[in-house]
């Protein structure tokens, strides 16, 4: 295979569906809230899912309903192809982001954050929707402050909800390598890559405490083979012939402190933030890792980890 077929090969790996939803909401008194809100949002969601739809015991393992119940299918979509190394359940059809790290909301105040819905886990954004409203009703944070959903809106920031009312023509689903079209990264041999949120990434059987070159490009390539897997796109897990080099990097260890439903108890995630330059890397891997600033690479992406943006040189001071 010539470099030009190679590189029509690779386009293939991006014709993945996403959906992108913007949310504002609104607290009426003050509210205390988790630095890192990602983990109390899913959480809050994933258990208004469960009393929206669960008629057992929640052992969604055990559980005759669990092939047609929204809430596997949600938080656990089924892959259409199972690799033979993936043996446990991977949250790969979402993630959430929020980049407000206040700790305390006025009332009054908003909260934004945002969805990215992958693959057919787009047709449940009507139940996430629900389940949000419903978390306003119960509340979130330490004194389970109440808020209003003020604002759901789309990519193109078009309003998907008004007064009530649930515009589905508004949803836009866009591909992946629509994406990486829209950022017109410059195809060049080194690249700065800054995490906004904790990259917890295990490669050669240990957890990384700095970046390198290559687990970077292999996490961005894994992340995307497994969500065309749960597309049921047919393809190859891509080979990196070349490992590219760290010129400069500044990290720092992170951890994330937070309250599982599951386990009825807390637990610390760790990572490492921070950024770093990379050098010498594959033409055909570049649109891989802007890819990864949509999707998320590492562990724990459905919490928001492994959220990082490719910069312009000239946006670095």
């Amino acid at each position: 295979m010539n470099h030009r077929e190679r590189q029509w090969r690779m386009i293939d790996y991006f014709d993945i569906r996403y959906s992108k939803i913007y949310f504002k909401i609104q607290f009426p008194e003050d509210a205390f809230l988790p630095r890192e809100k990602v983990s109390m949002i899913r959480g809050g969601v994933g258990e208004m899912l469960l009393q929206q739809h669960c008629l057992s015991d929640r052992n969604c393992k055990n559980c005759r309903f669990q092939e047609d119940c929204p809430v596997p299918r949600i938080y656990y979509h089924p892959l259409k192809i199972k690799p033979a190394f993936v043996t446990s359940g991977e949250s790969l059809g979402y993630t959430w982001e929020c980049f407000d790290k206040r700790t305390f909301i006025k009332a009054g105040d908003h909260l934004c954050f945002q969805l990215i819905l992958f693959g057919n886990t787009i047709i449940y954004f009507q139940d996430i929707l629900q389940a949000l409203y419903n978390l306003g009703m119960v509340g979130m944070g330490r004194n389970h402050t109440g808020f209003q959903i003020v604002k759901v809106m789309n990519e193109r920031k078009m309003s998907i909800l008004d007064q009530g009312n649930i515009y589905n023509k508004r949803i836009l689903i866009s591909k992946v390598g629509e994406y990486i079209k829209r950022r017109n990264t410059p195809q060049k041999d080194t690249m700065r890559i800054r995490f906004f949120s904790p990259l917890s990434l295990k490669y050669q059987g240990r957890f990384l405490q700095e970046f390198q070159g290559a687990a970077l490009i292999d996490a961005a390539v894994r992340r995307i083979y497994m969500i065309n897997c749960m597309e049921g796109n047919d393809l190859e897990m891509p080979a990196n012939d070349k490992e590219p080099a760290v010129l400069q990097q500044n990290v720092k260890k992170v951890q994330v402190s937070r309250y599982s439903n599951t386990h009825r108890s807390h637990i610390s995630l760790h990572g490492i933030c921070g950024e770093c330059v990379l050098e010498d890397l594959s033409e055909e891997m570049i649109p891989f890792l802007i890819a990864g600033e949509l999707v998320h690479i590492g562990k724990n992406t459905s919490m928001g980890f492994g959220k990082y943006k490719i910069i312009r040189e000239v946006e670095v001071e």
